[in-house]
């Protein structure tokens, strides 16, 4: 019981004396205790959430359409890009300011990068989904059917509206993230995927066509954003919205981390939302279905890692500052043998049980054989972007960002290389094996470079 009560005292909600280091590093084991904590509850509301809207929505929609939806998604993913990164270099600016106590620099940042974001979202929105209703979507997704081709066209106008009203509302998210609240985001996370389902269920329910239900999920969003505004005005009620407090320093501050992290996106974009369209071409609508199948499952053993893995790096940027590197060292090497040890068991297990498991939740089999080798190949794919992608992040809130920039895109071309051999020839775990083989000098150089980073340090 002694060895386990200086872990249960952090599950509180009075803070510790910050005025010594020794309470500073209460203070982030017990903000990441409760963020890892209520993560870790919302994503497995969210995982549930998730296997019950996948069996509802494919058994409504057919697997062609479902995936066509997929399809879409993927498209709607490559806009992130038009905030070329300001977003996420929005976290690593505040946590810096943070680890200062500056609150008008990150008061300023904040508003910063809200307006400029409004900006672009103003500029763009109106011609992206123009061009949507030019473009040939029999051929961008290897349609034959005209009434998918057509709804093709309706879902990337009605998804991308979506996507450019909620960028700028998002970055409250970010501040909560940025100042150790995350717990808070998980309570709009859990909001969005409750409204989601609930939209879902009255779309099914009232036979409506995928247009519409696509709508009315996508709306499940921009709930949980709002809600985040008033979450974030609650806790962090110095942290408002003034015109006055944009500034070209702040802008450039942003952009020290967003141009980085704008560049390491594309690479990230063109290996995960690539896949998709590389499968619809190469395989075919049911494979793509097939995939987002195995994708869900992928993303709730994923998910639950993230939870726990997360609120760690506010927390390391933070103590970096403060130039307290023993603390540094010492969690990056928990959150990594935590990331880890959540990911090795159900990777074996699915060895096993992954075919079963399938048909038990789906009531249907995947429409190709995947067997023992495809669910091998798909666990340790799992544990390899597990370990890659905490070794990436702690870089990454630390700003080394430029130096990771050759790993991303080496590893998507490697990738993108290997699918086009492995797939044709092995269908889907073609697919993950092309992965694997891609994963392996990313992982390699990322732990040599946190080793050299954070730990000699």
């Amino acid at each position: 019981m002694s060895l386990i009560k200086p872990y249960i005292n952090l599950f509180r909600f009075k803070s510790f004396d910050t005025s010594s280091e020794v309470g500073r590093s209460y203070e982030r084991y017990r903000l990441i205790a409760l963020s890892g904590s209520s993560s870790l509850i919302s994503k497995i509301i969210i995982s549930l959430i998730g296997l019950i809207s996948i069996p509802l929505t494919i058994n409504y929609l057919g697997k062609e359409p479902f995936g066509l939806w997929m399809v879409i998604s993927s498209l709607i993913v490559w806009l992130q890009l038009t905030d070329f990164g300001i977003g996420n270099g929005l976290v690593n600016a505040i946590a810096e300011a943070n680890g200062r106590n500056d609150k008008t620099a990150a008061c300023s940042y904040f508003s910063t990068t809200f307006y400029s974001i409004s900006g672009i979202t103003l500029i763009l929105a109106a011609p992206v989904v123009m061009i949507t209703f030019f473009a040939p979507w029999d051929k961008v997704i290897n349609i034959n059917n005209i009434a998918l081709a057509q709804d093709a066209k309706y879902c990337f106008s009605v998804l991308s509206l979506f996507f450019f009203i909620n960028m700028p509302l998002s970055i409250a998210n970010k501040a909560l993230v940025a100042y150790q609240k995350a717990y808070l985001v998980n309570i709009t996370q859990i909001i969005t995927s409750l409204c989601s389902l609930l939209f879902l269920i009255i779309a099914i329910s009232m036979k409506l066509n995928l247009i519409w239900l696509v709508s009315l999920v996508s709306s499940g969003v921009l709930l949980g954003n709002i809600v985040s505004w008033i979450l974030l005005y609650r806790n962090i009620p110095w942290l408002r919205l003034q015109l006055r407090m944009s500034s070209r320093h702040s802008f450039h501050r942003v952009a020290k981390s967003s141009v980085p992290l704008f560049l390491f996106q594309i690479g990230a974009l063109l290996l995960n939302q690539s896949v998709n369209i590389i499968l619809a071409h190469l395989a075919g609508l049911k494979i793509v279905a097939d995939y987002n199948i195995l994708l869900k499952i992928y993303t709730v053993v994923y998910s639950i890692g993230i939870s726990f893995s997360s609120p760690f790096y506010p927390a390391i940027r933070e103590a970096f500052e403060k130039k307290e590197f023993r603390w540094v060292s010492n969690a990056v090497k928990r959150v990594t043998a935590l990331r880890l040890a959540i990911l090795i068991i159900p990777a074996v297990l699915l060895v096993f049980v992954g075919d079963q498991l399938i048909v038990f939740w789906i009531r249907q089999p995947l429409s190709e054989n995947f067997g023992h080798m495809g669910w091998l190949c798909f666990g340790i794919c799992m544990i390899l972007s597990g370990l890659s992608a905490t070794l990436s992040e702690v870089l990454m809130v630390l700003d080394y960002i430029y130096s990771q920039l050759h790993t991303v895109f080496a590893n998507a071309i490697v990738f993108i290389s290997f699918s086009f051999l492995l797939v044709p020839q092995y269908s889907l775990a073609g697919f993950y094996m092309s992965f694997v083989i891609s994963m392996i000098y990313p992982t390699l150089w990322a732990l040599d470079k946190v080793r050299s980073v954070v730990v000699v340090k």
